[in-house]
């Protein structure tokens, strides 16, 4: 007798023995018993889980012969039962639609339906893959499944029901199949394995029925293939080896890597996966599973069910997660996916991985945060304020503590299409848990960290930041923060007024104090000069950040009385005026 692979010798023969599909299993069995079997069904799913599998039970438990009527659970003794499991039971026709699939097969078919089973009570068509099936061929085929004889029963089989007709659709009962989760493929390989008297790792099990992808047929492939390349006990660098997968060892390895800033440890991780030809793609996609196994079990002290691996490899992730700030789990999460993609369309996948992970081991701590946990940082404190005399309010702030609007601001309007995007690089969004939310607030503070607020409100909307340089906070009552602009910036006055960009300015303002501030806007005939300010009296004066540029204007005639949206035009797109009229 010809060998049979594991995926057809221990196939499901009765509902009992399907795994994970409980919810079709129940109602088919009980539409059975109580004899209220619909004449068309639709089973949906991915690959492997069962559809065509639970259709030859259905089949089976129609035309059982071990009584007078339909029964939930088949004999698998009688005539019918074995024609079916062997596929060749008249009564019981399986058809491909992919290769069945134009109007004149479905004809045919039309013309079969008229005949009566030959032995069995009903005759019943499985058609697999049914969404191949042409417009036509379904046109074909509906006034037949709509009334059929009753005598005939249509089970579909499909893994794309989006492209199944509505039509088909509606004249069916729709069952859908779910993927089967890690851990009950573990325990069906286990049952297999008892029974083949196999001697494998749990390990090398849980890795197999992670490839399959929530597919027991797949998973009983692997272990098929597996027992094959393996003479004696299976382990763990056996399936690694027939999988060319990468070992869950290498992810906690160049994890560790990060963790300790070491980045030539990192590159000699990705040199010996290289070497050993595994895919870098499916490498850096590990990866990212294994920054999410970080980032729940940092999140979630009981993670019971979210992370797929064995107990002993959970205790490892907690206790790398431990080592982790998630803002830092989901920094390196953010990184990675996007080299991933790009990994995806370039020819240089180890550059791009290598950059990645280099990139994210050196980046810069933000001011004043020390280096823990051996170098990955924790949660940034930084107090944006002038409170404990800090003067560091974001990588972008002005040295000087007074701000004032006009052009010698530290906002780069060349560079700001670019910076706009990297919120983290431009503002530092934690607060100093030490500063009091019921402390007063002066306008000297509010006034000191309004670059930090200009530099949040860039970070999200750059056309607002222009709006609000030309600003300058000029008291403080309660909770509001009140803005004064000159009588020619009105415009800029009423586009902030949007409740868009008052939610923005809002929120830096909160994040700059730790307190809830509502800002309202207001206009004067003019701002008072840096030198009439009482708070300026000591300090420098800004430094024009392009004093060739200043000069440059103070020598063009009337360049001092064109237009407000003029000069923000003249700004944003680097451009000269000509010629006025």
């Amino acid at each position: 007798m010809s060998y049979l692979v594991f995926a057809r010798k221990w196939r499901p023969q009765v509902f009992e023995e399907v795994v994970g599909q409980e919810h079709v299993t129940t109602t088919l069995k009980n539409a059975i018993s109580s004899g209220r079997v619909a004449h068309a069904y639709l089973f949906s799913g991915s690959r492997g889980i069962g559809k065509t599998t639970t259709a030859r039970i259905l089949a089976k438990a129609l035309n059982c012969q071990s009584s007078d009527k339909p029964v939930a659970v088949p004999c698998n003794k009688c005539e019918s039962c074995i024609e079916t499991t062997q596929g060749r039971s008249l009564d019981v026709i399986e058809i491909d639609g992919a290769s069945n699939r134009g109007i004149d097969e479905i004809r045919q078919l039309r013309e079969n339906v008229k005949f009566s089973p030959s032995k069995g009570r009903f005759k019943v068509y499985i058609i697999d893959e049914v969404h191949q099936i042409t417009h036509d061929g379904f046109n074909a085929l509906l006034k037949t499944l709509e009334e059929p004889p009753a005598y005939v029963k249509f089970i579909f089989a499909t893994t794309h029901k989006h492209k199944v007709m509505p039509t088909i659709l509606s004249r069916c009962q729709k069952f859908d199949f779910k993927k089967i989760p890690t851990q009950m493929l573990v325990d069906k390989l286990k049952d297999i394995i008892k029974q083949e008297n196999v001697n494998i790792d749990e390990d090398a099990l849980f890795m197999m029925a992670r490839s399959a992808d929530g597919s027991v047929r797949d998973a009983e492939s692997l272990l098929d293939q597996a027992v094959s390349f393996s003479k004696e006990r299976i382990n763990t660098k056996d399936v690694v080896s027939m999988l060319g997968t990468v070992e869950e060892e290498a992810f906690f390895e160049i994890t560790a890597a990060i963790i300790n800033k070491d980045s030539e440890a990192a590159l000699k991780i990705i040199n010996k996966i290289t070497n050993d030809g595994k895919d870098l793609y499916q490498f850096a996609n590990g990866l990212l599973e294994h920054f999410r196994n970080l980032a729940v079990a940092r999140l979630n002290a009981k993670a019971d069910g979210l992370i797929d691996l064995p107990k002993e490899t959970i205790d490892r992730i907690y206790k790398q997660a431990a080592e982790f700030d998630i803002n830092d789990i989901i920094s390196f999460f953010n990184l990675l996916s996007s080299t991933h993609e790009i990994m995806r369309k370039s020819g240089l996948a180890r550059i791009q991985l290598e950059v990645a992970v280099i990139k994210f081991i050196k980046k810069p701590l933000p001011s004043g945060q020390k280096d823990n946990h051996r170098g990955v940082s924790s949660r940034p404190a930084v107090n944006p304020t002038m409170a404990q005399g800090s003067k560091t309010v974001s990588q972008d702030a002005p040295d000087n503590t007074n701000y004032m609007p006009g052009a010698s601001q530290e906002i780069n309007i060349s560079t700001l299409t670019e910076e706009a995007p990297k919120e983290q690089n431009n503002v530092v969004m934690s607060v100093q848990e030490n500063v009091l939310p019921d402390s007063i607030l002066t306008l000297a503070e509010v006034r000191s960290a309004w670059q930090y607020v200009i530099n949040g409100v860039k970070s999200r909307k750059i056309s607002a930041a222009l709006f609000l340089m030309e600003g300058l906070p000029s008291g403080i009552e309660n909770t509001t923060v009140t803005v004064d602009f000159p009588q020619k910036y009105v415009f800029y006055k009423e586009a902030l007024e949007r409740n868009e960009n008052r939610c923005i300015i809002e929120k830096y303002l909160k994040s700059a104090f730790n307190r809830d501030l509502s800002v309202k806007f207001a206009v004067v005939d003019d701002l008072p000069a840096a030198q009439e300010e009482p708070d300026k009296a000591q300090s420098k004066p800004p430094v024009d950040a392009n004093p060739a540029e200043k000069q440059e204007t103070k020598q063009k005639p009337g360049a001092n009385k064109t237009e407000p949206i003029v000069d923000l035009a003249s700004q944003i797109f680097s451009a000269r005026i000509i010629r006025k009229e």
